[in-house]
């Protein structure tokens, strides 16, 4: 898996920005990603920036508030996206473009050697598979994936009393990250006994799964006696067929790892692959 962080992102950038041409006018980012990509640089190079929707508006953003573009000063437009593989994003905003008076230059951060095609400037070449922190928690690789629960679909309960301060906690306990796609297993150390809570706040999040694996022990005290969550949650993951889990500590998910050396485990915590 090529995987990507924010920090390795913005080391990219700083190293290629002598790449794109010092008359660059005007940045526009590609939502989403390319936003981000687009906002970096625009800082870096102290560049005006707009999004695709403003500019067929004549609008840019200067200084955090918007105003008409001047036809008089932009000249060359830098398009950013943050990756390029198949370049629909890319011909879907030349196809839309209005203003054929201006010099466009395409650019993206990551490539693949197929997409290389559709720009002009590109920072690393990168093919599949792929995945980068700004997505990882709502991309393809999320499908038929193992998910922790506390600490990743939602926050750390704050207390763990087993009692009614532990129900309020589960019950109201705010959502983190909440991904659009099916999970195909969320394996928990919460306890069967709080199976109907879990479910029902998974319900109410609009959390979409085929399997939810709770542990058997009747109290708390049973749990911290037996110390292994990171060795319950390994052998759930070593017996069905995804091939990635989510899990928010660092330890539990080493631990993972060592009892699934084939497959893939991330640590939210950290947002690397261990």
């Amino acid at each position: 898996m090529n995987y990507r962080t924010i920090n390795d992102l913005n080391t990219l950038i700083l190293n290629n920005l002598y790449k794109i041409p010092q008359n660059i006018d005007l940045i526009i980012g590609i939502p989403r990603s390319g936003l981000m990509v687009a906002n970096m640089i625009a800082l870096y190079l102290n560049k005006r920036i707009t999004t695709p929707e403003l500019f067929s508006n004549n609008i840019i953003i200067s200084n955090g508030t918007t105003r008409p573009i001047d036809d008089n000063e932009v000249k060359t437009v830098l398009v950013v996206d943050d990756s390029c593989n198949s370049g629909n994003s890319i011909s879907n905003f030349k196809k839309n473009i209005t203003n054929n008076n201006l010099k466009y230059i395409y650019l993206t951060a990551y490539t693949t050697n197929y997409g290389k095609q559709f720009l002009d400037i590109y920072f690393e070449v990168l093919e599949w598979p792929r995945i980068f922190q700004w997505n990882i928690m709502n991309s393809w690789i999320n499908t038929n994936a193992v998910y922790d629960l506390d600490g990743v679909l939602c926050e750390n309960p704050k207390v763990d009393d087993d009692g009614e301060l532990y129900i309020n906690e589960i019950k109201n306990a705010k959502p983190k990250f909440i991904t659009k796609y099916k999970i195909g297993t969320i394996c928990t150390c919460r306890l069967e006994k709080y199976r109907s809570i879990t479910e029902e706040w998974l319900r109410t999040h609009h959390v979409s799964y085929d399997k939810l694996v709770m542990m058997q022990y009747n109290t708390k005290e049973e749990r911290v006696r037996a110390n292994c969550h990171g060795q319950f949650k390994g052998e759930i993951f070593s017996k069905c067929s995804s091939n990635i889990f989510f899990e928010s500590d660092y330890g539990q998910a080493n631990t993972i790892k060592k009892m699934n050396s084939n497959k893939q485990v991330f640590c939210v915590d950290k947002m690397i692959f261990v």
